[in-house]
């Protein structure tokens, strides 16, 4: 048996978590709960119904920050002028994801609490050095992304905590590109992903990656020839970038093919930034 709460304000949720038996799931978008449930991997719970809690959605610029509720969907992110305008990456991340009606579902919260190294936005947020914050009612708390996501399906969530917002640096003049493969361009789960976000000529610089290891991971390697040689250290970098993911073979792609199409995918993306207008 499920049971449904549905509260308008943070502090109606928290009361309701504490007072009601667990085993406690929060239903946002409900893309991958319901999913869930349905296949049977869910059983008798207590759900809490987010959508009616207006602190947790929307788009801000807050103290040099885009702050972004969890609640958010991915469909907001792509139309969101600062978002097209601070986080280039993240649209190009979340206009990927499902089809229409996911992405009018699916909020950014919900897409981090699975703990996929395949979400989407994972890899865009990781590039913008993003903060993710979770809350239990009595206190709210901060974690860069990386210290967030744990192992495939583990994240740092405590039990009766919840993903509120996420936040990130406002930087001026950000380019940002993101690219995937997988058995088809949306509604399919990717194989490799790779996020870029720069400013200027590699001022600032940052790739991460999806797919291709327990969780989304950073290559500095590569960032760091990019940075010292700019474009011109763009063999190197994708040779390097092979080394820094560890990725498995399962029944979607073969390890020594997500390692070759990392490279692949970040030429691309970087030569698609080069390409492009300079802010």
């Amino acid at each position: 048996m499920i049971t449904v709460f549905r509260p308008e304000t943070p502090g109606e949720l928290f009361e309701l978590v504490k007072s009601q038996p667990a085993p406690h799931y929060f239903l946002a978008g409900g893309t991958d709960l319901l999913v869930q449930h349905k296949d049977g991997a869910i059983g008798p719970s207590t759900w809490f119904d987010l959508t009616a809690i207006s602190e947790l959605t929307g788009i801000r610029q807050e103290d040099g920050k885009i702050v972004l509720g969890a609640t958010t969907t991915h469909d907001e992110l792509v139309r969101s002028p600062l978002i097209q305008r601070y986080a280039p990456v993240l649209v190009q991340g979340a206009e990927v994801i499902g089809g229409p009606q996911i992405r009018n579902r699916g909020t950014v919260g919900g897409n981090l609490a699975n703990g996929s190294p395949a979400a989407d936005t994972a890899p865009p947020l990781y590039t913008l050095e993003a903060e993710v914050g979770l809350s239990n009612g009595q206190r709210t708390r901060w974690l860069p992304i990386a210290d967030f996501f744990l192992h495939v399906r583990k994240t740092a969530l405590e039990p009766g905590e919840l993903i509120t917002a996420l936040r990130f640096p406002a930087r001026e003049g950000i380019q940002g590109g993101f690219m995937r493969l997988g058995q088809r361009r949306s509604q399919a789960i990717s194989k490799v992903s790779v996020a870029v976000s720069a400013v200027g000529r590699f001022d600032y610089l940052a790739i991460a990656c999806g797919s291709v290891a327990p969780t989304v991971v950073r290559a500095p390697q590569a960032e760091a020839i990019l940075r010292e040689q700019g474009m011109a250290g763009l063999e190197e970098a994708c040779r390097l970038i092979r080394d820094e993911v560890k990725p498995i073979s399962d029944v979607r792609s073969t390890a020594d093919y997500r390692r070759a199409t990392t490279g692949v995918l970040l030429r691309r993306v970087l030569e698609q930034l080069d390409s492009g207008p300079r802010r």
